[in-house]
């Protein structure tokens, strides 16, 4: 209490014009406290605002992925099926019976296979006959011959003029399959 004391006969001793002047610096002060503690507190939202916006962002952006991730498995489960219908599928034998029924058996040449093991549990095994003195009717048929098998897709295609014939074409077709490891293991246990 006895500061209150000496702070009120401090002001009861000061003039009118001192009394004014020691006001005025006292609300100036309390303004600059204010203005201040509202600048920090508006900083201070600004700040928290922006945590919430990129804490949003990042939710939206694992509900992305968490959907992605569904259709992936939805269509892995897709794949399985299409796959588990015919485990004992040849793209050799089918690309045969293909060429056999386009009757472009005088066209082809020497095909390779190749098996490539990929991951999850899928193997790749990719076919690549070369055709010769075709024209572009033929082509056409034999992919959407290809693209009605939901078992195989084209991977490469490369077409070359023939040196042989005009008006025909060289193509070099590459297409593949997948296959599930685990039927391949199964169905052939010594390899």
């Amino acid at each position: 209490m006895a500061i209150f004391d000496s702070i009120k006969n401090m002001i009861n001793g000061l003039s009118i014009q001192s009394f004014y002047k020691y006001a005025a610096i006292g609300l100036a002060l309390f303004f600059v406290i204010v203005f201040g503690l509202l600048y920090y507190f508006m900083s201070s939202l600004g700040y928290y605002n922006r945590q919430i916006e990129n804490i949003n962002d990042m939710r939206q952006g694992a509900q992305q992925i968490l959907e992605k991730n569904a259709r992936v498995e939805q269509q892995r489960k897709a794949v399985d099926a299409i796959l588990n219908r015919n485990p004992e599928f040849l793209i050799a034998g089918y690309f045969d019976e293909l060429v056999k029924k386009l009757d472009l058996s005088d066209k082809t040449a020497a095909a390779e296979t190749v098996t490539r093991v990929e991951r999850d549990n899928y193997e790749e095994i990719t076919y690549s006959p070369r055709f010769i003195d075709i024209n572009m009717k033929q082509l056409t048929e034999l992919l959407q011959e290809i693209e009605q098998n939901e078992r195989v897709y084209t991977k490469e295609l490369e077409i070359e003029p023939s040196n042989k014939a005009p008006y025909a074409i060289d193509v070099r077709l590459t297409i593949a399959t997948l296959a599930l490891l685990s039927s391949r293991i199964a169905t052939n246990p010594t390899e």
